[in-house]
């Protein structure tokens, strides 16, 4: 873990590790207290992966929701970050006392507008906690390697444990603010 003086948090680690179920247990355990917007990103059972931009006072499970992904044409829709993603971020940042990005991997490596909004988001005053995937490009590893974030590593076995430390950096971001 990096970042002891950080306002982010970003949790990453491979597939089905429960980087998921540890943001989802965060806006559990700090959702009734505070205003939480973002977005949210899961493959479906057709086949689909899914972008849904998220605010716990407003949106809720129905936030607006567009397709990004079909396995069975392979065609990556950008202009779902660019447009909605980009919205959904600018949205955190005005509304929001914790931003929550569920997740971020290789579909957006060519979105620039997608890319510059989350880096001004992790400049901003407003905490984030992301999920990454554990994969490597320039965008994810710039984000890893930011002096603003604490990196948490998640895999089954520390799942309890990494949720315990990222819920305690989160406090004590929390109590400066």
């Amino acid at each position: 873990m990096s970042g002891m003086h950080s306002n982010n948090i970003i949790v990453q680690g491979d597939r089905y590790t429960g980087k998921t179920y540890l943001i989802r247990r965060i806006i559990e355990r700090f959702g009734n207290s505070m205003r939480l917007a973002g977005f949210f990103s899961w493959k479906s059972a057709d086949h689909t992966v899914r972008f849904r931009a998220w605010d716990n006072f407003e949106l809720m499970e129905h936030g607006p929701t567009e397709i990004l992904y079909r396995e069975d044409d392979q065609i990556i829709r950008q202009q779902v970050f660019e447009e909605l993603g980009v919205r959904s971020i600018e949205h955190a940042m005005e509304r929001s006392e914790l931003m929550v990005f569920d997740e971020l991997g290789r579909f957006e490596a060519s979105c620039e507008g997608f890319k510059e909004a989350i880096r001004k988001a992790l400049a901003h005053e407003t905490p984030v906690i992301a999920a990454l995937k554990s994969e490597t490009n320039p965008f994810l590893d710039f984000l890893r390697e930011r002096e603003d974030v604490s990196l948490f590593t998640i895999t089954l076995s520390t799942r309890e444990e990494v949720f315990g430390k990222a819920a305690d950096r989160l406090d004590e971001i929390l109590q400066v603010r």
